[in-house]
């Protein structure tokens, strides 16, 4: 089978030790057409280390520098756009703090050419024991909790690491840019199986994902974030379960902070929640937009 090539999309945020060394291994693998890093909140530096770089000159790698931290999605939408227009037939999502293996790419790339309504095909994400950590998941909503396990029919696919044909994004859009960061994946993944899309997960394609960087960085915001996404994912498809699972795992985490005394995680998934139950869902983008 001839292997099409793909492009790949970074997301940095204040961590170019990692995003460097991502883009190093990608551009080891010669289905990599291009790759697009998306410097959020840039300080120039991410560039200036890329142009530096023997392993990442040549012109593969092109650098979209953003002013603003605009958070995940709409970080990644941004080099989906702008591959997309590039001419991009294959898009490579993958964590800066996660590494690709030696022909991974090329075994995501034939799973996808093997099923034409193969919309998103995900690698078998292991750490640096190498223990799986990801291979598909489950949504239960009654919970609003994911469950990775392996399923025959995932329900979504991390974004950690995720190949994805053109084709499925022009059909049902970009990543909904009303999450900041979380629940994205399960929103894609919802989004992609009601329109007839295809998620596979191909075992013989290793990522390796760290994890944690950006999230020290964040701090109690991440809880924030997904407090936040979790309540706007129930606001956004609806029914009873889901709204159900949404208030389920908010007054758990809350009542887990408090029995800890964990004040300050506390007050941040009652600030998620909070602007999430205020915020119209009709409009998108509507975090706000902030570096902290």
């Amino acid at each position: 089978m001839n292997i099409a090539p793909c492009d790949a999309i970074v997301l940095n945020w204040r961590d170019a030790e990692s995003t460097l060394a991502c883009a190093e291994a990608l551009a080891a693998e010669a289905e990599c057409r291009f790759i697009w890093l998306v410097d959020n909140e840039t300080d120039g530096s991410l560039k200036r280390r890329v142009e530096a770089s023997e392993a990442l000159r040549g012109g593969r790698v092109r650098v979209i520098a953003e002013p603003r931290n605009l958070g995940f999605s709409s970080g990644i939408n941004i080099g989906m756009k702008t591959s997309i227009e590039s001419g991009a037939k294959r898009l490579l999502i993958i964590n800066n703090d996660a590494l690709i293996r030696r022909g991974a790419l090329r075994r995501l790339l034939h799973v996808m050419g093997s099923d034409p309504r193969a919309g998103l095909v995900g690698p078998r994400i292991v750490n640096s024991a190498n223990e799986v950590t990801s291979n598909g998941g489950r949504f239960v909503p009654w919970r609003l909790a994911v469950e990775e396990s392996n399923p025959t029919r995932p329900d979504f696919l991390t974004w950690a690491a995720v190949l994805l044909r053109a084709e499925t994004i022009l059909d049902i859009g970009l990543l909904d840019e009303r999450f900041f960061m979380y629940w994205e994946d399960v929103d894609y993944g919802l989004r992609a199986n009601a329109a007839g899309w295809r998620l596979i997960v191909a075992d013989e394609a290793v990522v390796e994902h760290k994890g944690g960087a950006s999230h020290r960085q964040a701090g109690s915001r991440v809880v924030e974030y997904s407090a936040y996404g979790a309540v706007i994912l129930a606001k956004i498809h609806r029914g009873a379960l889901i709204k159900l699972g949404a208030m389920i795992r908010i007054s758990k985490r809350l009542l887990g902070y408090a029995v800890t005394a964990d004040w300050e995680r506390l007050r941040a998934v009652y600030r998620g929640a909070r602007t999430a139950l205020t915020s119209d869902v009709r409009g998108a983008a509507i975090y706000p937009r902030d570096s902290g």
